[in-house]
């Protein structure tokens, strides 16, 4: 066989591969191997989202309607979404006999076309009770209600319907019915707020820019509201009401000004998206979320009292840091959770650099040498030592490499090489 043909030959075999495991769904974890075949034909994707959010109800309802391009059609293509419950599907303005697992929708090869493609799907939910996915939080003190989302690393199926893995980007369109005196907060600023009858008001948000399904938010309730309009793109912080008194608004908003003006001169390019929301919330389960253009920061990060000068050095190290991600992470993004490095590490060396160049912190990387690689070293004594460039085969091991080999190590190896050094 001439090698022509020896090519020819291992092109078919694979594409036969291909559309074999196309045909193998996912049970309960998307496999890198799967997922990797469905970016190879899933193309072009937009959200149109629509969300019912209230004070009382322990569960919230919406509407997926993706947009997307197949580049081919031939079989059975899944949509990720968690613990849920589904009450109507269509496809290309029919509806279909689906499958759903409680993990995955599987849509029949039947409905779907090669080319575009419009799926609609009704759904139903529960707040998250874990932190992870749509989470709603009363305040014991005066009886408010929050919601936010938290999705890293493929969390976003436990809110709505959708392609949960980081390289099929998509853009997203959000309309969300809220009661009158919450405000609600996404991925782009609100376009349009109009009365809903005497109790609620619904929300439209504009199309979005391109981003991974993990980088999208969804925050709503009674927060307070500061804004600095002395930027040259819209700057708010929220949080919870009974906790404003803590927040010290100057000291927040002067970093994050400080790190913006570091960024785009160190990177010389500007600032992907068109705001910058910060939410200080509780109930967070890591220190921080990259989530685009509206990051969620946990309230532990605020002490009840004055703060040291450790615990703003800290603080300025997290609000930088969630910044250097709409870079490293949001506007550029690794393929799969194994190159967690590309997000992480970066973002942690960047942050400390920042501080370094464009704060009060001059002592910034001494506590990195103390901080990062102290914990580098010590997580890397551990049998559970691995590589920078972790081994991901599915989402239930996506999360096992947030640890710091990641950040402190992978940080520690950037800040050897003089060529990432201006």
């Amino acid at each position: 066989m001439s090698l022509k043909k020896k090519w020819e030959f291992l092109i078919v075999a694979l594409l036969l591969v291909g559309c074999s495991e196309m045909e193998r769904k996912p049970e309960k974890a998307l496999s890198k191997k799967y997922a990797e075949l469905r970016s190879s034909v899933v193309r072009d994707v937009h959200y149109d989202l629509s969300f019912a959010l209230d004070g009382e109800s322990e569960d919230f309802s919406g509407t997926v309607k993706i947009e997307f391009q197949l580049t081919q059609n031939k079989g059975p293509l899944t949509v990720d979404f968690r613990e849920g419950s589904i009450q109507n599907v269509s496809a290309n303005g029919a509806e279909v006999d689906f499958s759903y697992n409680g993990f995955f929708i599987t849509l029949p090869k039947s409905g779907l076309e090669k080319g575009k493609n419009s799926v609609s799907i009704d759904f139903k939910r529960p707040y998250s009770k874990s932190g992870s996915g749509l989470y709603r939080f009363k305040d014991p003190e005066d009886q408010r209600v929050y919601i936010y989302s938290d999705f890293e690393p493929n969390d976003a199926s436990l809110m709505f319907p959708c392609f949960d893995q980081p390289d099929i980007k998509a853009t997203y369109t959000v309309t969300a019915e809220a009661p009158a005196s919450w405000v609600v907060i996404s991925s782009t600023r609100e376009e349009g707020v109009k009365a809903a009858g005497e109790r609620k008001k619904i929300w439209h948000f504009p199309k979005s820019a391109l981003f991974s399904s993990y980088l999208f938010s969804l925050h709503a309730g009674e927060y307070k509201m500061w804004e600095d309009k002395t930027f040259k793109i819209p700057l708010r912080l929220f949080s919870r009401q009974a906790f404003a008194k803590y927040v010290d608004v100057k000291e927040w908003f002067l970093i994050t000004k400080q790190g913006f003006k570091f960024y785009e001169s160190y990177f010389d390019y500007s600032y992907p998206f068109k705001k910058y929301d910060q939410l200080i919330v509780p109930d967070f389960n890591s220190g921080a979320m990259e989530n685009v253009a509206s990051v969620t920061f946990a309230e532990r990060l605020i002490p009840r009292g004055e703060s040291t000068r450790r615990q703003k050095k800290s603080r300025a190290e997290v609000i930088l840091h969630e910044m250097a991600h709409m870079w490293f992470g949001n506007l550029v993004t690794m393929k799969w959770w194994n190159d967690l490095w590309l997000n992480e590490s970066f973002a942690t060396y960047m942050s400390y650099l920042a501080m370094h160049e464009a704060t009060e912190f001059k002592e910034a990387w001494r506590a990195f040498f103390e901080e990062e690689k102290g914990w580098a070293y010590w997580e890397d004594q551990l049998v559970t030592t691995h590589p920078i460039v972790g081994d991901v085969p599915d989402t239930e091991q996506a999360f096992v490499n947030f640890d710091g080999i990641t950040y402190g190590k992978g940080a520690s190896v950037l800040k050897q090489r003089p060529l990432f050094h201006r």
